[in-house]
């Protein structure tokens, strides 16, 4: 049994009720190991962002959202809004698939609605943390292992999209908080009539012998946007969903959706006018 978990920063991922924990935790074979297994978590968590966080090159120069925002505008070009900040985007091709697996994803950055296209980039350094467990030895040496790994990089990148490509946009918000148990079932340590181990008497209640795990609660906060476009180049059929960070405000989503569809003319019902 093995998966993998991302996380946007380390702190979130150090927490001991988020989703490779709870896993942990529920195994019983790892039922043991999972209340210990803090303190060596955060040790080499730790250590991971901090020798990688160390090695982030600038290879941005002077860039900023501000020159890179004034440098991509063309003639007549103005923007309409203030821009979307971005936990990250994904990029789909159409018709979307089950599961849903995005063709390539992007660093968080800002999303920008000027009268002629929407502008999708990203100036800034970007960390993720990476859990995954597995029951496997790790490099021929204990039982199982949960292997971290912390990146630490920077990025830069730009893709416009024409608003008269834009063929439709969906908005969804969820928050709240999900709480998860487990039901385990296993062999008692000692038969339920008999204080003994050499035998027993009633192995139907001893096939059926189940304890509860503890139940543990994490929070949940989906926000994004999602615009289905044609690409520019060979008319492709393209989605891109704009994760939103999750410190703007509502009713800056709204605005900024408001003046996306009105400058759109697909989500404006309206024929764009040449500059």
């Amino acid at each position: 049994m093995s998966s993998t978990v991302v996380w946007a920063s380390w702190q979130e991922a150090s927490q001991p009720h988020r989703n490779i924990l709870d896993k942990i935790m529920r195994s019983d074979y790892w039922r043991k190991a999972g209340r210990t297994i803090l303190e060596p978590w955060d040790k080499i968590g730790s250590a991971c962002q901090q020798l990688a966080s160390g090695g982030v090159v600038a290879s941005s120069g002077d860039l900023s959202y501000d020159s890179m925002i004034t440098g991509f505008m063309a003639a007549k070009e103005e923007t309409k809004a203030e821009p979307l900040r971005t936990l990250k985007f994904d990029f789909y091709d159409v018709p979307l698939t089950v599961p849903l697996t995005p063709i390539v994803t992007r660093t968080k950055g800002r999303a920008v609605v000027t009268n002629k296209r929407l502008l999708l980039l990203s100036c800034e350094p970007g960390y993720a943390a990476h859990a995954s467990y597995t029951n496997k030895p790790w490099k021929g040496s204990g039982k199982g292992s949960v292997d971290l790994r912390y990146d630490a990089k920077m990025s830069v990148w730009y893709r416009p999209v024409p608003l008269a490509n834009l063929k439709s946009i969906e908005m969804l918000i969820e928050t709240g908080t999900v709480a998860e148990g487990a039901v385990l079932k296993k062999t008692p340590e000692t038969c339920g009539c008999m204080d003994c181990f050499c035998c027993c008497c009633c192995p139907t209640w001893c096939d059926n012998y189940y304890v509860g795990q503890d139940v543990m609660s994490r929070s949940t906060n989906d926000r994004y946007v999602e615009l289905h476009y044609e690409g520019e180049a060979w008319k492709e059929k393209r989605a891109v969903r704009i994760h939103i960070e999750p410190d703007v405000p509502l009713v800056e989503v709204q605005s900024w959706l408001a003046d996306l569809q009105a400058n759109a003319p697909n989500l404006a019902g309206k024929e764009q006018t040449s500059e």
